[in-house]
């Protein structure tokens, strides 16, 4: 009977040593890391970084000032095409504000650019080896804060 629990915890503690990192650390903690990867990968021109984020099926994109784009095609076409271009804004974020509903996560953020600010909206979804990939993308200028 000893021997038997000795295997199964052998067995546990293989599986946990395998499973990925960011699915043991905290959910919002891991969503705000992939967060901080899609935009190292913006500010790095990485095209494969940036393919690695996004989850293989349902996702979407808008990017400001172009239509909606859905599906891994459109959406990776549309990364490669920003990232590749010389005229490819400097970006960074600040304020990221996460909510987590089940294997859902909603991460809004500030972007700067050059010349201005947008507001995002950022959405990744728990995957089956329990790491978080984005599945949609959504930025619009941001509109200055009044007093109420």
């Amino acid at each position: 009977m000893l021997r038997k629990f000795h295997a199964g915890l052998a067995a546990l503690i293989v599986a946990l040593a395998a499973y990925p990192a960011s699915a043991q650390q905290d959910p919002e903690q891991a969503v705000l890391a992939a967060n901080a990867t899609f935009y190292q990968a913006f500010a790095d021109r990485d095209i494969a970084g940036m393919a690695a984020l996004w989850a293989d099926t349902g996702i979407g994109v808008t990017h400001p000032g172009w239509p909606r784009l859905d599906g891994r095609g459109p959406v990776m076409r549309s990364w490669r095409q920003i990232l590749g271009s010389p005229n490819s804004p400097a970006i960074s974020y600040s304020m990221p504000e996460v909510r987590i509903a089940g294997g859902t996560a909603a991460v809004t953020v500030t972007e700067h650019l050059p010349g201005g600010s947008l507001r995002a909206l950022n959405i990744f979804a728990v995957q089956d080896d329990g790491t978080w990939r984005m599945i949609d993308h959504r930025a619009l200028p941001a509109v200055p804060e009044t007093d109420t």
